[in-house]
């Protein structure tokens, strides 16, 4: 008896067994087998008009699992300075920067070549992935999964795979990436608290400018720039959903359609690729 399917939990062991007649008293008696190394826990007979009836129960072990938080952020960029006070003023300005959350990326999640479901985070940046199974070292069961992001948000690049474990280490989860040679890293882009891990993921934009002092190389606010297609000829540059980028303005007699560089010197655009 093998069994094949057991949502949630570790297939028992296969169980070779015979049926015995002794004397009218019908038992299961298990036959030793290094392949076939199941246990009946317990065994009960019925018999209903001269049938019998063999009831046994054998035990499955439940799966830990975990929950998994996708969260979608804006990657940001840190300025290259060779001062140290230059690196410490942009080290505290980038603590400072608001986060920006990304809706509307779209994920589905792989097991092996089995795909478990598709995601799109909201308007927080965030989706939830519930019961996602744990990995057990003494099992020897493959517990990984791959993370593809299908569509990013408009203007930004789809980050690479992720192929990834969850155990428990010392009482806590901990999240281990696996590259394309099957090598393990300590993942630096995750938290855990309880039961959920809360992964992070960086979109960068498709498109970025950033505008610095050529010697001190600190950004520049408030520049602005006006961007062109010149594939046919030179005309203003569209998006992603075929919309001018920029707004039009008139500098020194001729117009324009410009973008300006925020407050830490940068410019992102929804170009298409």
């Amino acid at each position: 008896m093998q069994e094949v399917k057991a949502e949630g939990y570790y297939l028992a062991n296969p169980i070779k067994f015979k049926i015995v007649n002794n004397e009218g008293n019908y038992t299961v008696e298990k036959i030793e087998d290094e392949n076939a190394t199941g246990e009946i826990k317990e065994q009960t007979t019925t018999e209903e008009d001269g049938i019998p009836t063999i009831s046994i129960t054998i035990e499955d072990e439940k799966i830990p699992t975990y929950d998994l938080q996708l969260i979608k952020i804006k990657k940001t960029t840190e300025s290259t300075v060779s001062d140290d006070e230059l690196i410490a003023e942009a080290e505290t300005a980038l603590a400072n920067t608001e986060v920006e959350y990304l809706a509307g990326a779209k994920f589905k999640l792989y097991k092996g070549t089995e795909e478990i479901g598709a995601y799109t985070t909201d308007s927080t940046g965030t989706v939830t992935i519930p019961a996602l199974y744990q990995y057990e070292e003494e099992k020897g069961i493959d517990q990984t999964y791959t993370l593809k992001e299908v569509l990013a948000p408009a203007g930004y690049a789809k980050v690479k795979d992720i192929t990834f474990k969850v155990q428990e280490v010392d009482g806590a989860l901990v999240l281990k990436e696996i590259n394309e040679y099957g090598e393990e890293t300590d993942s630096t882009r995750y938290t855990a608290e309880g039961n959920t891990i809360k992964l992070t993921i960086e979109d960068s934009p498709s498109f970025k400018l950033i505008k610095k002092d050529a010697e001190t190389q600190t950004t520049i606010p408030n520049v602005k720039f006006a961007i062109y297609n010149v594939d046919n000829g030179e005309v203003p540059a569209v998006d992603s959903k075929g919309e001018i980028i920029g707004t039009k303005e008139t500098i020194n007699g001729e117009e324009y359609y410009t973008v300006s560089t925020d407050e830490n010197g940068e410019i992102t655009a929804d170009l298409p690729e």
